[in-house]
Order: structure tokens, then C-alpha cells, then sequence
């Protein structure tokens, strides 16, 4: 009997936890006892659900047609011998995949590394918040989807603490609460100015994180290893030591 179905893979076509390589067009053969989700080849009849199981952090799909000795529960199949039998285009199934109503499916394809731009957009009108959050999240989101999903102050909160988070929105934002503030100084892509300017800060919060920023210079480390503040004074310490 021959089970087809789809599997996705890990950069280079290395298995879920890149301990076994594929290659598309081969065939290969488990030798021993099958165990669902432990020993054997394991893949599924549905995209979606091929998708669910490690789709967010995958880089290849491929049409697989699974033989020998099986097993089979009601999302996935186990056999013995599997025959990796053609890859498919990655951003079409994306895309296809982005528009399923289960909303943890579109989560995880706004969550993978691979994620066209434009899917992004898209999914940044999803219904659903986590899937948004999502979006942000992936290193690909444009400036354009950041600045209109900043608008909502849950997304603002997650998208100054990323690393991709607009130069533009970290100037405007080194000016706002004590909690954006706070997040701003600890980004990692924080500017030389902001830090220097958030370091005389009048919360000691602000000024640790500033502390504690990589980006920040001797100059202002100095400053702070002398600040009123001991936890501030400690931080400032540490970080001179690592420069």
C-alpha cells in the first residue's frame, strides 16, 4: 500500500530536528520497528496538517509517498519507507496556507522565516491578534505594516522591543511613557543619541536598561557607573567590563 501525502523540512532539507537529511527524488527505508511521533518516517495526508506539526520554522514542502510497514492516526502517518517524490513552491503553499480558518495556521505562516512581504501584508488585516502579533514579529514585516499596526497599544508595547523596529518610531517613542521609554532603552538597534539622551532619565529603570543596551557607549557607561542609583552603577559596571 502506498500513502501519499506532504512534509515539510527544515533549511537544507534536514528533518524536524535536523538529524536526518533528505533529498528530493530519493527514496529511503527505516530499518526496525515503526512508533508513531518516535521511530520511522513521518508525514501527513493534508497540507495543513503537515503544516501544524513544525510549518513555522520550515524552508521546503514536497510531495512524499510514504510505503512498507505503516501506522496511521487521524493527522499524521508513520512508515518504514518514504519516497520524497517532488517539492513544491514554498511562498504558493504560504500563501494557500494563509487562508485556512484555523487561526494557529495562519499564526505559523506569519511566524515563517520564509514569509513573502506581501503575505505579511495581508495577514496584518488578519481578524485575529496573535496572528498579527505574528506578523510583527517576522524580521521581513515592512516599516509601513509596523507603523500602521503601532497604532493599536498592545502591538505599539511588542514592536518597540524588536530589533527591526523603525528608527523613526524609537525617536518618537524615547519621549512617552515610562513603559515605552523603558523598552526603548533596552532595544538593541537603539540609536547612540536616544541612549545618551534616555540615560538621564529620571526613572533608574530607564537608565539600567540603558546600562545595560549593547549599543551603548563607553563615554555614557562611564557616566552611569557613577550614578546615584546602585543597581544603575552595577549595570554600567558590568557593561564597561564587556566593552
Amino acid at each position: 500500500m502506498i500513502i501519499e501525502g506532504y512534509k515539510f523540512f527544515l533549511k537544507g532539507y534536514k528533518s524536524k530536528y535536523g538529524d536526518f537529511q533528505f533529498k528530493v527524488g530519493e527514496k529511503y527505508e527505516h530499518k526496525g520497528k515503526i512508533e508513531m511521533c518516535r521511530l520511522g518516517f513521518h508525514f501527513s495526508r493534508t497540507l495543513q496538517d503537515a503544516f501544524y506539526y513544525n510549518g513555522n520554522i520550515t524552508y521546503h514542502c514536497c510531495k512524499v509517498e510514504g510505503s512498507g510497514e505503516i501506522d496511521e492516526e487521524i493527522d499524521k502517518v508513520v512508515c518504514s519507507k518514504i519516497y520524497i517524490k517532488e517539492e513544491l513552491d514554498f511562498n504558493r503553499i504560504l500563501e494557500k496556507l494563509s487562508k485556512i480558518p484555523y487561526w494557529v495556521i495562519r499564526w505559523m505562516v506569519a511566524a515563517n522565516p520564509n514569509c513573502s512581504v506581501n503575505i505579511l501584508s495581508n495577514l496584518s488585516n488578519d481578524g485575529d491578534d496573535d496572528v498579527k502579533e505574528a506578523v510583527i514579529t517576522n524580521s521581513k514585516c515592512s516599516v509601513e505594516i509596523l507603523e500602521k499596526l503601532s497604532k493599536n497599544p498592545r502591538f505599539k508595547h511588542v514592536i518597540i522591543k524588536l530589533p527591526h523596529c523603525p528608527i523613526k518610531m524609537l525617536e518618537e517613542e524615547s519621549d512617552g511613557g515610562f513603559f515605552i521609554r523603558e523598552k526603548v532603552a533596552a532595544n538593541s538597534s537603539c540609536p547612540v543619541e536616544i541612549l545618551e539622551k534616555l540615560s538621564k532619565d529620571q526613572f533608574w529603570e530607564v537608565r539600567c536598561k540603558v546600562a545595560k543596551n549593547v549599543n551603548c557607549p563607553k563615554y555614557v557607561l562611564k557616566e552611569l557607573s557613577e550614578d546615584k542609583d546602585i543597581d544603575v552603577r552595577y549595570a554600567a559596571m558590568n557593561s564597561l567590563e564587556r566593552k
